[in-house]
């Protein structure tokens, strides 16, 4: 092990037991096995108290591995006894039953509201709800999911079934894939080409603040894993959680943002969203001046809604085109 840096030994002390050393969790031989960063992490604090990685903690770690996390061929076990209804324990103290529904997805009683045991779904619970591989989603009810998502992403609350509005806070994102061409951009103009119709309509695409525009983002390298001091995963988790509920990021935005091209809402309350997002992540202490805000918070913020605009004006003749900036 190298020399811990300053940086690295003032954290420790500020910090203490919410940091770890990345490099043990790189060096602590998980293999090909997909453990969640806050898991190993935990396995590897517990098992190397005084920061030293020596053959005795990795033989336990492998131990701990072998008892308690299965391989891909017992997950594919474990799943087909969770499709037989079967209750499994996992790391000892912990059970869980699953229902899987085969042939059918329920998505609308799950992600909004069950009228059936009256619970709120997903979006009542979590800070956001990530829809994978948008571009292989099916419904058995596509129309009543996309009208209560148009509701929720407009007014923070929706209502299914005659039950009263339910209000909720969930960021909402889709995750897709798309065709590139030779140069690694998006081989059709239409994003949404390649996505089911129900995702399409453009007024839920309007809904929407921005488009992240993955094809610019470098495929992920071993040399970018971090391998110095830093906050455990869940910890830091913890912190953007709370982060989102902290007050005066918007008023900050508000006072500095002169956003040209538009004065529709919608694309103002992305904006300022959005930028609102970048300050808390890349300036959470609140100081930052005129020119780092612009730079680092109010233009990127543009360009993901700029991406919204350019689409709903190639689909839809309603929206013009327009060109948004800043003064």
């Amino acid at each position: 092990m190298t020399n811990p840096k300053p940086y690295e030994t003032k954290a420790q002390a500020l910090f203490g037991e919410v940091c770890v050393n990345k490099a043990l969790v790189q060096a602590a031989g998980f293999g090909t096995r997909s453990v969640p960063a806050f898991v190993s992490e935990w396995i590897v604090t517990r098992y190397t108290p005084d920061g030293v990685l020596n053959d005795e903690a990795r033989q336990n770690i492998r131990t701990f591995l072998n008892q308690h996390l299965p391989t891909r061929d017992q997950k594919e076990h474990l799943k087909a006894q969770l499709q037989h209804g079967a209750m499994l324990t996992i790391l000892d103290q912990f059970s869980v039953t699953v229902d899987l529904q085969r042939n059918e997805l329920r998505l609308a009683a799950a992600l909004f509201y069950n009228n059936q045991n009256r619970q709120p779904g997903l979006l009542t619970h979590y800070d956001l709800v990530v829809f994978d591989e948008a571009q292989s989603l099916s419904f058995n009810n596509p129309g009543e999911i996309i009208g209560v998502l148009k509701d929720y992403l407009e007014s923070g609350s929706f209502a299914r079934g005659g039950v009263q509005k339910v209000e909720a806070s969930a960021g909402f994102m889709l995750l897709a894939n798309i065709p590139l061409d030779a140069q690694k951009r998006p081989r059709h103009e239409n994003l949404f080409r390649e996505l089911p119709a129900f995702l399409s309509e453009t007024a839920f695409i309007d809904r929407m603040h921005g488009i992240l525009p993955g094809w610019e983002l470098p495929r992920i390298e071993q040399s970018f894993i971090a391998t110095g001091v830093g906050f455990k995963a869940d910890f830091f988790g913890d912190v953007l959680h709370h982060l989102r509920t902290r007050a005066g990021y918007e008023q900050l935005v508000q006072q500095r943002s002169s956003i040209t091209g538009t004065n529709d809402r919608r694309d103002l309350t992305a904006i300022t969203r959005l930028a609102t997002g970048y300050c808390k992540l890349l300036f959470p202490h609140g100081a930052l001046t005129d020119e780092d805000f612009a730079a680092y918070c109010l233009t990127p913020a543009i360009s993901l809604r700029q991406r919204i605009r350019d689409q709903l004006a190639l689909l839809d003749p309603e929206y013009a085109e327009v060109r948004l900036g800043c003064a």
